[in-house]
């Protein structure tokens, strides 16, 4: 956490959100909107995360499902954003 304070208090960083602070604004709303995309569809979809009598599994499929989707709509996001500045 220190390191990331260092960071976050460093003067070109500062002046990089700055001039990014709309977009990293967009980007934080559209992230948040997207958990409730993620839960939907895997409350829409049960049977293919939940493994009968084994909680462990069932958790496992969930977090790697929603890994991979964060991981593939932040990816996507960034590339949007880049596109656009």
């Amino acid at each position: 956490m220190e390191a990331l304070q260092i960071v976050l208090e460093d003067e070109g960083v500062q002046q990089m959100i700055d001039e990014n602070a709309t977009a990293i604004n967009e980007s934080s709303e559209t992230l948040v909107q997207f958990s409730d995309v993620i839960k939907d569809h895997i409350m829409e979809n049960l049977d293919q995360f939940v493994e009968p009598g084994n909680l462990s599994d069932t958790h496992d499929n969930i977090k790697v499902f929603t890994e991979a989707a964060v991981s593939h709509f932040a990816n996507e996001l960034s590339e949007d954003l880049a596109a656009n500045n």
